[in-house]
């Protein structure tokens, strides 16, 4: 996996946690949830990290293109817990949860998951959808993980948060998805299949001539052009001045609100740059003719470029 596609998935993950998050405070309010861990796993390694005696909701989610299998855990008697605490049912012990605790669990993740879609869905925009499957109690989840054919890959995306809720404790939610998620999310992602019992196929080489190329100076060319070296210079380019710029994180940009500051990283009376076509031309003071802003011209920059 490339660094970057894992920090920008870290970074819609998170993102989308903050719904999921309101959506818990809503039910029961000192909820926190984080992204603690965001890892692509053999099925083995998965298998070995996962609570033995889970709950466990199927799920998919997906767009008109792709589709990505999804299964989430949690320790049973953290569901049970949690459940309890939400619903303000009294603790009952080790392996009461009935088909009533279940189906309230599976209603809980359904909620906090609609809100997050819908946050990535704006986000991105792109037209993506989750719906969740059964929910039921597993004796042997790391051994269900690697039941065949439940993934595309040999690889899974493991996702784990840190759901914390005030009063009541910590709880640990895993996520298992198909490394698809990452096309899902408009990054591109191709599993990896050897050939030949872990060998790469010959690749057929063959020797390629070229025709031989004529070298034809700058001014040659445009004389060549003749009467269409006017029509260029009656084309039309957009010009933009840039007063000054700032990286801002996502999260950061998704809470801004009126009466904001931004900071730029220009000094205050330093001249702001002319630009065209993503290229800096020159550079000039920004004025105010009649009602609009202009800019007077006061540095050509590359001018023989």
């Amino acid at each position: 996996m490339i660094s970057a596609d894992r920090d920008a998935m870290r970074e819609l993950l998170e993102l989308a946690a903050v719904p999921a998050q309101k959506t818990l405070n809503s039910l029961m309010g000192g909820a926190a949830v984080t992204l603690k861990e965001i890892k692509e796993v053999s099925l083995e390694a998965l298998a070995e990290r996962l609570p033995h005696f889970s709950m466990v909701v199927e799920g998919r989610a997906f767009s008109e293109k792709e589709e990505v299998r999804m299964l989430y855990f949690m320790d049973r008697e953290q569901a049970q817990h949690l459940i309890s605490a939400i619903c303000g049912l009294p603790q009952a012990g080790s392996g009461a949860m009935d088909e009533i605790a279940i189906s309230a669990f599976r209603e809980v993740l359904s909620q906090c998951l609609e809100t997050s879609v819908t946050e990535l869905r704006n986000f991105l925009a792109r037209n993506m959808q989750q719906e969740l499957g059964r929910a039921y109690l597993s004796d042997s989840a790391g051994s269900m993980v690697k039941t065949p054919g439940m993934w595309q890959e040999g690889s899974i995306l493991m996702l784990e948060y840190r759901i914390t809720l005030e009063g009541v404790g910590e709880f640990t939610l895993f996520c298992a998805a198909s490394m698809l998620l990452f096309n899902l999310f408009g990054m591109e992602y191709k599993a990896q299949k050897a050939a030949g019992g872990g060998r790469s196929p010959a690749i057929p080489v063959r020797s390629v001539s070229f025709p031989e190329f004529r070298y034809m100076s700058l001014e040659d060319t445009v004389d060549e052009i003749g009467e269409d070296r006017g029509r260029i210079r009656d084309m039309s380019l957009d010009v933009s001045v840039r007063i000054g710029e700032t990286v801002c994180k996502v999260r950061d940009i998704l809470a801004l609100k009126p009466g904001q500051m931004i900071v730029l990283d220009k000094q205050a009376g330093a001249p702001a740059d002319v630009v065209v076509k993503d290229r800096l031309i020159g550079k000039g003071d920004v004025l105010v003719s009649s009602d609009n802003f202009a800019v007077r011209i006061t540095e050509i920059v590359n001018k023989a470029e």
